[in-house]
């Protein structure tokens, strides 16, 4: 087996101090065969989420992006088969050229973020609120575990509930279950267009009664967004015909939205409006939630973001302080994608993810 040893990073990747260069693998044979062999694993693609590897002195790392390039595309069939290191942004302009996309709207495209990298950060971007997220999307997985096994879940066909369902397990587990080698999705027709409209609450509190008023309106939305302190931001998509109308129907029912032509939705999926010298946090919330977490946030001074109905936290937190002490008193966890401590807060589900790791990776080679 002969392993390739990376050079640079990505380019748009944020930088990241890497204990042992990156070992290019451009099989699954070749990622089963060091596995075997090595104490500790870590996996690295393009680094656009610095947070979520594993760090530690020992650990051999492995660069997934000698494992690019789509496998299987059948536009007829809505579906298309790719290795782990594809850059989420040749996907996206393969299936554009067909008329079709991923309607959770991936993020960090233009970071150079990978295949497998977003099924294991399981991070979905606004288009989750209409459509659901990256694990509603996923059919088929392929992964090599901590024994140096390949494990195969799920087919190449929407329909298919054979076996265990290993796809949507192995979406947010941040690379301690395995190493991702190929994955299957489903995809969607891509919209002939789509109207931004944006409308002033005022505060917070107004803001989550208009977004519990539109989500529960058949207006069939496909994202709504928060800004602090009141800013509420929708987006249709459809007929370019039928948007103008649809738009006058949410105003004459509920509020006066004004069609904005200059938001920032790629911005978004990308946290340009996050300052320097700060973190990203994804934290996952209720409406309910909301407001004292804000309350709290607003004291501090922290920008923040609220996504997909005001279930998705997105917070730019300053490295100076500790996101584990203020989640664990809101009773909340989260996701750094930005600090080796990238689970800080409560987390209720790592009872059942050790049952799981004890079986598919008994030594902890992909860490804890």
């Amino acid at each position: 087996m002969e392993l390739q040893q990376a050079t640079k990073p990505c380019e748009g990747s944020r930088s990241f101090n890497l204990v042992n260069p990156p070992l290019v693998i451009t099989s699954a044979e070749q990622a089963c065969e060091v596995v075997r062999q090595a104490r500790r694993v870590s996996i690295a693609g393009a680094s656009s989420k610095p947070g979520l590897r594993v760090q530690e002195a020992e650990a051999t790392c492995l660069d997934t992006r000698g494992m690019s390039g789509i496998i299987e595309y059948e536009p007829g069939e809505y579906t298309f088969t790719a290795r782990a290191g594809t850059a989420i942004r040749d996907i996206v302009a393969a299936l554009d050229k067909a008329g079709q996309y991923l309607p959770f709207d991936p993020m960090l495209i233009d970071s150079g973020t990978t295949l497998g990298g977003s099924i294991a950060s399981g991070l979905s971007g606004p288009g989750r609120f209409r459509y659901g997220g990256l694990r509603d999307f996923i059919i088929g997985i392929r992964f090599v575990d901590g024994h140096g096994r390949v494990i195969h879940g799920g087919g190449k066909v929407v329909k298919n509930a054979a076996g265990f369902d290993f796809p949507k397990l192995m979406v947010g587990s941040l690379g301690r279950l395995g190493l991702i080698t190929e994955a299957t999705f489903k995809v969607f027709p891509k919209p002939e267009a789509s109207l931004t409209a944006v409308a002033d609450a005022g505060s917070l509190n107004t803001a989550s009664l208009w977004v519990a008023e539109l989500a529960r309106q058949p207006f069939d939305l496909d994202a709504i967004e928060v800004h602090p302190p009141g800013r509420v931001i929708i987006r249709l998509t459809g007929h370019h015909s039928a948007l103008l109308p649809r738009l006058q129907a949410i105003r004459q029912t509920i509020i006066a939205f004004e069609e904005s032509l200059s938001f920032d939705w790629h911005g978004l999926l990308h946290f340009s409006w996050q300052p320097a010298g700060t973190q990203r946090l994804r934290v996952p919330i209720t409406p309910h939630q909301i407001l004292k977490l804000d309350q709290r946030l607003d004291e501090l001074g922290v920008d923040r973001r609220y996504s997909v109905a005001c279930n998705a936290a997105y917070i730019a937190w300053p490295t100076s302080m500790d996101a584990h002490a203020l989640l664990t008193e809101q009773g909340l966890g989260g996701l750094n994608l930005d600090h080796p401590v990238c689970r800080p807060g409560l987390q209720k589900s790592l009872s059942t993810e050790r049952l799981i790791k004890q079986a598919l990776d008994p030594q902890a080679k992909f860490g804890a």
